[in-house]
């Protein structure tokens, strides 16, 4: 079962990096953009948390300073889902429901790939998945 921590423990990773790594360094914005290959603006934009981590920037902190790139985009997306509720009003979709057709799954996966369901209507290459299947396709109880 996973821990889930309060969303105070979602930090931006631009700061952490800033404050755990870039800092004790003895790096500045400049020296880190240099060492990093990247604009200034584009360091400062990350450290200061205006501008959230890519996958890209992740592997140049990986490479320049060991740290995984993986752990960092899990940093990302922790923080990005923390802040998302405080903006909720702001998302808008237009919701479908079981009666507008909403009740199969059609799974182009490798594992599903090949168990093409032909009574459900399944796309060629694809295999109907029933909505709560678990990995296997068998149906997951709750």
């Amino acid at each position: 079962m996973a821990i889930k921590l309060h969303d105070s423990f979602a930090v931006h990773p631009g700061r952490w990096l800033r404050a755990e790594i870039v800092a004790p360094a003895g790096l500045d914005v400049t020296a880190l953009a240099k060492r990093l290959k990247v604009t200034r603006q584009a360091a400062s934009n990350l450290l200061n948390g205006a501008a959230g981590l890519s996958a890209e920037m992740a592997i140049r902190f990986e490479k320049a300073f060991g740290l995984k790139a993986a752990t960092l985009m899990r940093m990302q997306a922790a923080h990005a889902l923390a802040e998302a509720p405080g903006r909720e009003d702001e998302i808008v979709v237009e919701a479908r429901l079981r009666s507008q057709g909403l009740k199969n799954t059609y799974c182009p996966c490798s594992f599903h790939r090949g168990q093409a369901d032909a009574r459900e209507g399944a796309p060629p290459g694809y295999s109907f998945v029933p909505r709560n299947a678990g990995v296997d396709g068998a149906a997951a109880t709750a």
